[in-house]
């Protein structure tokens, strides 16, 4: 078994700290944009404010509340955020919450996408999902991620169990370990390959769910384009473009936990530094996502440009008095 670094990952907890707090900002200007300066958007603003929210939720929980260290290649961590160090929670309590606000989030995103599908479709009468499916679909929003938490949670050691593990299967780090506060083992087992096994395939099944919407999507917009005003098709088409950016962003900073899924499963070589940079990557989920709405996302370029303008003229007016 490759050794566990224990020493602290600094440059990770700093970048927690730097990220978490471009995040933030990125995302209150965002949530600003979205509720007082996106009315074209209509009622779907709403929901890409639900997805906004659950972004906020998982960046305040990632690198702010958890800042979890990995210990690998046990199935181990640790975490050093403010629910440990001001409240005394235990580490397995915040990997439980990671998990929450990481399926609330892919799934706020899967419900924009359902919604501006259904909107098309009604419009267009066709590929109308009935109520009873939606309804389903929207009550597994709230059990799933439930489901998984006790799942996660029924896993885990307690500390003594942990230390006996340790003593048993990695006896040198077993000093190192009993000296840590807080932290949190999880046995390599049918039940855990299980898991693992569980979140990959939803993720996949999820990447093809929402591949299939986009592609319904767009196929309904040219037959829509025909049938309603160039305004309230450039209001369906920006609210399009917005999901489709997410998505795109969103399946590139997933990509991180799901290759974490991988690494723990297979024990590649480095695997506890790669494993760093995995969490620094998908804590940066966020941020490239903001960035991306900023650039392509044209509603978003204009108010910015509108309001540059709007700053550099009152920059200059008081210029100009004071020359007369």
């Amino acid at each position: 078994m490759e050794d566990i670094d224990f020493s602290d990952p600094h440059w990770l907890l700093n970048y927690f700290h730097f990220i978490g707090l471009v995040s933030f900002i990125l995302n209150s200007i965002g949530i600003y944009f979205l509720m007082f300066m996106s009315n074209q958007l209509g009622k779907f603003k709403y929901y890409l404010l639900l997805f906004q929210l659950s972004c906020v939720l998982t960046d305040i929980d990632f690198t702010i509340l958890v800042q979890p260290i990995p210990l690998f290649p046990l199935f181990a961590g640790h975490i050093y955020g403010v629910v440990f160090t001001w409240f005394g929670l235990p580490a397995n309590t915040g990997a439980v919450t990671i998990a929450f606000v990481a399926a609330i989030q892919i799934e706020s995103l899967l419900v924009c996408f359902m919604e501006k599908h259904q909107g098309i479709a009604i419009l267009l009468n066709t590929h109308k999902v009935p109520k009873f499916i939606l309804n389903f679909l929207y009550s597994m929003c709230f059990i799933l991620p439930i489901v998984m938490c006790v799942w996660v949670n029924s896993l885990s050691l307690s500390r003594e169990e942990a230390l006996v593990y340790i003593k048993e299967v990695y006896p040198k780090g077993y000093l190192q370990f009993s000296k840590l506060p807080n932290f949190v083992v999880y046995v390599k087992s049918p039940y855990t390959t299980l898991l693992i096994s569980a979140l990959f395939i939803a993720g996949s099944l999820g990447f093809a769910c929402l591949s299939l919407f986009i592609y319904d999507v767009v196929r309904m917009m040219a037959h829509l384009k025909l049938r309603i005003s160039k305004l309230t098709y450039e209001m369906h088409n920006e609210a399009l473009r917005s999901v489709i950016i997410q998505f795109i962003t969103a399946v590139l900073c997933l990509l991180g936990p799901r290759l974490l899924l991988l690494v723990l499963v297979f024990e590649i070589p480095y695997m506890n530094l790669i494993s760093e940079l995995l969490f620094a990557w998908f804590a940066s989920h966020s941020s490239v996502n903001m960035i991306s709405l900023f650039i392509f996302f044209p509603p978003y370029p204009k108010i910015i440009a509108k309001g540059l303008k709007k700053t550099k003229v009152n920059i200059t007016l008081p210029i100009s008095s004071m020359g007369h």
